[in-house]
């Protein structure tokens, strides 16, 4: 066995510049190795005139010297569309374990709260339901196929989730997701990739709708 050390922290840093949001920056900063104990620690932002997000998170990858894996998120965010301000803070507590080969299995509990702040000429009946707090748990599968978690050129990557807000609070929906990627090493390090995905959100038996900030957009500056 040869063994050869490497670097297991990392930062990165971005800037950038657009019409909508004018100046941004991007900054991150991940340990992969905090205390010589295998616990992962990272922290992220992404500042912008018109969107911020901040984000804490660690994992233990073997808690208790078990296979399961334990970690949190801390999370906070400001998005300004037309017409209005969201505010959002909120955690998640995540578990995680092997159920085969290339098989684990996750549940994520997550609590925030959102507030939206209007502008003088929005119609407030349009936002109904946009503030209030979401307490939901999510259940994933994931099958990670793939020779390299962070420069794949083959294999297959597959996941499975479905999320259910009604665990308290005040929003009620219930969301499902699903992605394929795929990798294949075509010539020389040329590499295929695809990336398919299909999300769906739905009411609970209550029949209310979702909450308006909680729907899937199409993108860009003003999203339909």
């Amino acid at each position: 066995i040869t063994v050869k050390e490497r670097n297991t922290g990392s930062i990165q840093v971005g800037a950038g510049y657009s019409s909508y949001g004018g100046a941004s920056f991007n900054g991150q900063i991940n340990q992969a190795n905090l205390f010589g104990k295998g616990y992962k620690l990272g922290a992220s932002a992404n500042l912008s005139s018109k969107d911020n997000y901040y984000n804490i998170n660690f994992t233990d990858p073997y808690f208790l010297d078990s296979e399961w894996s334990a970690g949190v998120d801390i999370y906070q965010a400001m998005r300004t569309p037309p017409s209005y301000i969201e505010y959002k803070t909120g955690g998640a507590l995540r578990l995680g374990h092997p159920l085969a080969p290339f098989l684990a299995g996750y549940l994520r509990y997550k609590y925030d709260d959102t507030r939206i702040q209007l502008d003088s000429l929005a119609d407030p009946n349009l936002f109904s339901g946009a503030d209030g707090s979401t307490s939901s748990i999510t259940a994933t599968i994931e099958y990670d196929h793939r020779d390299d978690r962070i420069n794949p050129s083959n294999g297959l990557f597959t996941s499975f989730a479905l999320e259910y807000a009604g665990l308290g609070g005040s929003k009620k929906f219930t969301k499902g997701f699903a992605t394929t990627r795929y990798y294949h090493n075509v010539f020389w390090k040329a590499v295929f990739r695809n990336n398919l995905a299909y999300a769906y959100i739905a009411p609970t038996s209550s029949n209310e709708p979702p909450p308006f900030n909680e729907l899937f957009l199409l993108g860009g500056a003003n999203s339909l």
